[in-house]
């Protein structure tokens, strides 16, 4: 039987850091330069979600999706003594950074360092991790964030190991379950910020060519009143237009992915997690315990990370409309609306779920409304009695 690394979920916490060897060129110069271990980094932010800086930039990943060879180092690590508040902080923190790019030149500046430019915007893997812990005041290296290598993580004595967070399995059974995404995963990297990119370009096109390149929405709105433009002349005409592209982004593709972390709730959203029979991965799932068992931990994994981020859009939805009334901001209310919104149509999906389990859990009217509002987001009439 032939073994790979992977990262149990449920032995992670808020914070952990990921290390492990990576195989771009940079990450090999990086460790022949430091004569280290590892070469790149990884944020958990929750249930497996992480945001990590690499190749497409600022992105979350599903953690329990990612395998390791045997003869890998991985090692995870943990500040100890987080409180929940400053979880939840390092959590916005990355939320904001999401697709900046990816920096390979501070990366090899960890190493010569007169690469280094201080205009640089983009994010390196270590660099984020390091950089989210000094935004909460916690500094788990002797250095600065834009010189953190991942080696510096891994010799840190602020940070503990948790080797009881990677698992070995059986190579063959872990392929057979992420196989059923499909490469769903290859695909939220391209399209998981769809709505982010098409109202920055829309906006873009028509404002003054006077705002700094916006990586995404939050980088856009916050400028119309951080002092980058005046705010009566420029900043608040933008902020109405801008509000109502979102609006009517939201009315004309009511299912567009929103602002933030999605990733679980994308991959969960596949309909090929149940193997097919009579094929080798189905044997492999149906028929061997350890593959059922592995098949069984891993969806669980998947849709606790899918409530989590769904409960964290509820916290964000709350953020935001804050920040609407500190600016009087009529964008980032819409941005709050689109949030809320997406949130509202996992609830009633949920409720429906629940009612199907658990028979009276809702009123029959409700059930009625509830299916009606998601097959209008959905764009699906009933073509049968069976289907209301």
């Amino acid at each position: 039987m032939s073994e790979i690394l992977v990262i149990d979920a449920s032995k992670l916490l808020p914070g952990d850091i990921v290390l492990s060897t990576g195989k771009s060129k940079v990450g090999w110069m990086i460790r022949a330069a430091t004569a280290g271990d590892f070469s790149h980094a990884a944020l958990h932010v929750g249930h497996g979600i992480a945001v990590e800086a690499n190749d497409p930039g600022v992105v979350p990943i599903f953690l329990p999706a990612v395998s390791y060879e045997a003869n890998t180092k991985v090692h995870v690590r943990r500040a100890q003594g987080l409180t929940p508040d400053q979880q939840s902080q390092l959590v916005d923190f990355v939320w904001e950074l999401l697709y900046r790019p990816y920096s390979m030149r501070g990366a090899i500046a960890t190493v010569w360092q007169r690469l280094r430019q201080e205009s640089d915007r983009g994010y390196f893997c270590s660099q984020l991790a390091a950089a989210a812990y000094e935004s909460i005041g916690v500094h788990i290296v002797d250095r600065k964030a834009a010189r953190c290598k991942p080696n510096d993580l891994d010799d840190s004595e602020r940070l503990v190991d948790v080797p009881e967070a990677i698992q070995r399995v059986d190579k063959e059974v872990h392929n057979a379950t992420t196989e059923l995404m499909g490469g769903a995963c290859e695909k939220f990297v391209e399209v998981g910020a769809f709505g982010e990119k098409f109202l920055i370009d829309v906006c873009l096109k028509h404002f003054p060519k006077v705002f700094a390149q916006p990586f995404n929405v939050y980088d856009l709105l916050r400028q119309f009143f951080d002092g980058t433009v005046d705010v009566e002349t420029v900043g608040k005409p933008c902020d109405d237009a801008a509000a109502k592209a979102i609006v009517d982004l939201v009315r004309l593709r009511p299912r567009t992915p929103c602002p933030g972390i999605s990733v679980a709730t994308y991959l969960s959203d596949s309909d090929k997690w149940l193997p097919t029979v009579f094929t080798n991965g189905g044997d492999i799932l149906m028929d061997r315990k350890s593959g059922f068992n592995y098949h069984k931990q891993f969806i669980t994994h998947l849709f606790t990370a899918r409530n989590w981020e769904i409960n964290h859009w509820f916290h964000e939805h709350e953020r935001m409309l804050q920040k609407a009334d500190e600016h009087g901001s009529k964008s980032i209310r819409a941005m709050a609306m689109w949030i809320g919104h997406a949130v509202a149509l996992e609830f009633k999906y949920a409720a429906i779920l629940r009612n199907s389990t658990h028979p009276g859990f809702l009123p029959r009217a409700k059930i009625e409304q509830y299916k009606d509002d998601l097959r209008k987001a959905y764009g699906r009439q009933p073509s049968t009695e069976a289907d209301k």
